[in-house]
């Protein structure tokens, strides 16, 4: 609740995400970013609603 509130107080800010993949992860590592940032927009938009 507390992270969707200060979304909307402070709006759609910009965020990094740094993923490191592991041995042998490497041919994922797109993917992973691709989902995460899904993910992260999905949240947002649940919260805001």
């Amino acid at each position: 609740q507390a992270t969707g509130q200060n979304w909307e107080r402070a709006g759609n800010l910009r965020f990094a995400v740094v993923c490191k993949p592991g041995e042998g992860e490497e041919a994922f590592a797109q993917e992973r970013c691709r989902q995460v940032a899904q993910e992260w927009s999905s949240a947002m938009q649940t919260t805001t609603q």
